[in-house]
């Protein structure tokens, strides 16, 4: 495998989090979907 390729899951999943908080999905107080919720998005 191409090390270039290789993606660090937790990192990718952390920047999609804060891209939907910048975005206003999630507000303040809010909780956060289940893992499951979030695999379906």
């Amino acid at each position: 495998m191409d090390k270039t390729a290789r993606v660090n899951l937790s990192k990718l999943i952390a920047e999609k989090l804060k891209n939907n908080i910048t975005k206003g999905e999630f507000k303040p107080g809010d909780r956060l979907p289940t893992h499951e919720k979030l695999c379906e998005k």
